[in-house]
């Protein structure tokens, strides 16, 4: 289950996908991944795209997170019932704000509204008991640090137990710390910060890397959630060395 894999620290493969067509979630979901998360803050999924999206995700068995725009407890009930096996919660800046995010997504003990007329419910096949404590158990809520707040409130965060992973933001970690790139020596100390306050609460905690290069350095610091680049960044990159190589043959041919 990717929850106990993402608790105990297993490492952890996702891709963000951008393009709200179920056939690229169907491609994609046959490529070995852990998991894809469905990026609803910053691509135009509406809720019928996230709708097919989790469908087409079902038909291929993968895992769906779905990064939010923000956790509202409407918005957190509408993707769990159509299937998503959890959030990404962006700009959590406090521990009240991640247990906020996590009391939306549960019944008991928390205020999700019921219904078991959905397709995570099985459409009314599985009985309320079953359905509310297998959903509790198995629903996965990841809080995104990514701003001075979250950074300073790091160690509060990543002792709320409930939380399954802190994954961090370093774009906008690195703009609201008043720098333009997430190699800047303040961004890179933050991220350090991050990691090594997870590390010492026993927090998984994930981070946005463009590609592999970085990846040994992250995982000797701790990380064990990785997301590595996008659907788009994927075509962006195969086109782009199909181009390169072209020009090269046909302008220098041999």
């Amino acid at each position: 289950m990717l929850k106990q894999k993402i608790r105990h620290g297993d490492p952890t493969l996702g891709l963000f996908v951008r393009t709200p067509a179920l056939q690229v979630i169907e491609t994609l979901g046959n490529c070995g991944l852990d998991f894809l998360a469905l990026d609803a803050e910053h691509a135009v999924f509406s809720l019928s795209d996230l709708d097919r999206c989790m469908l087409a995700a079902r038909s291929v068995d993968i895992p769906v997170l779905v990064r939010l725009v923000e956790a509202t407890p409407a918005a957190v009930l509408q993707v769990l019932d159509m299937g998503a096996a959890g959030i990404i919660v962006p700009h959590v800046g406090s521990a009240n704000a991640a247990r906020a995010a996590i009391n939306a997504c549960r019944y008991q003990g928390g205020a999700r509204g019921f219904s078991g007329q959905h397709r995570a419910a099985g459409y009314g096949s599985t009985s309320m008991k079953e359905y509310c404590e297998a959903s509790d158990e198995s629903i996965i809520v990841i809080a995104q640090i990514e701003d001075a707040d979250g950074n300073a409130n790091v160690a509060q965060i990543a002792a709320v137990d409930e939380l399954d992973a802190i994954f961090i933001g370093r774009a906008d970690l690195s703009i609201s710390l008043g720098c333009m790139s997430i190699d800047d020596d303040t961004v890179v100390a933050a991220t350090e910060n991050i990691l090594a306050v997870s590390r010492a609460n026993n927090m998984s905690c994930g981070i946005f890397i463009p590609s592999p290069d970085s990846l040994d350095s992250f995982r000797d610091q701790g990380a064990n959630l990785f997301i590595i680049g996008t659907d788009q960044s994927l075509l962006v990159n195969a086109a782009s060395s199909i181009v390169a190589d072209f020009r090269e043959s046909t302008e220098n041919p041999a």
